[in-house]
């Protein structure tokens, strides 16, 4: 495999990853099971717990609260239809 394709496939493997994690942090944020971790929010919990970036915990946070009042927004970020970049804007 060369770089490009290995590229390609990590690339792939990326955003089918980040769609999952928000699917899970929905449910997450859904049933407040962030709290029992000792975190006040899914923001603290995707920062401290996981120990992510701060800019990527505003990315999720901002489409989290988006997919609730509007579902299709999930949708499209889950079917690869739009990157969670682009779904925060």
């Amino acid at each position: 495999m060369n770089l490009h394709s290995k590229a390609q496939f990590l690339a792939k493997e990326f955003l089918r990853h980040e769609s999952e994690l928000l699917e899970v942090l929905l449910q997450m944020k859904q049933q407040n099971l962030f709290m029992p971790l000792g975190c006040r929010g899914i923001f603290e919990y995707f920062v401290k717990a996981l120990g992510l970036s701060e800019a990527q915990g505003c990315y999720y946070r901002k489409v989290i609260e988006k997919s609730f009042e509007v579902p299709r927004l999930k949708e499209a970020v889950v079917n690869g239809e739009l990157t969670l970049s682009k779904a925060r804007r």
